[in-house]
């Protein structure tokens, strides 16, 4: 499988567990460009892009905390393909078990999930690779 490189965002190394990286101050995110934050503190995959999620289904909410402390709940979970910059191309990534948050900002990659699922990353030189 060839490396996949994409933009990162480094987390206070502080976070804990069931810990998000952003949340929308006033929780609307209609015109909101499509964004994916690759975050290690994340233990799911998580985003507020419902349109995207396939095979979706609704979930009792489930509780997180961002790092800025403000709650928000996941309500459905799903699939969802991102694409990722892959040098001069565009690769995608076949994401499972997505929680769909809507009151989060981006849509937040965990890591440690990928790690689960198979792949790897490297961080290093301003760019990640998968």
């Amino acid at each position: 499988m060839p490396a996949i490189d994409a933009p990162f965002v480094l987390e206070d190394p502080g976070i804990t567990e069931h810990v998000a990286a952003f949340v929308s101050a006033n929780g609307n995110v209609v015109n909101t460009p499509r964004t994916e934050v690759y975050d290690s503190s994340c233990t799911s995959h998580i985003s507020p892009y419902r349109r995207d999620l396939e095979n979706f289904i609704d979930i009792p909410p489930k509780s997180f905390q961002a790092a800025n402390k403000q709650d928000f709940q996941a309500v459905g979970k799903g699939e969802m393909v991102i694409d990722i910059p892959n040098g001069a191309d565009i690769s995608q990534l076949h994401l499972t078990e997505v929680l769909y948050a809507p009151e989060v900002g981006y849509t937040l990659v965990s890591v440690g999930q990928l790690d689960n699922n198979g792949f790897s990353a490297t961080f290093g030189g301003g760019k990640c690779v998968v």
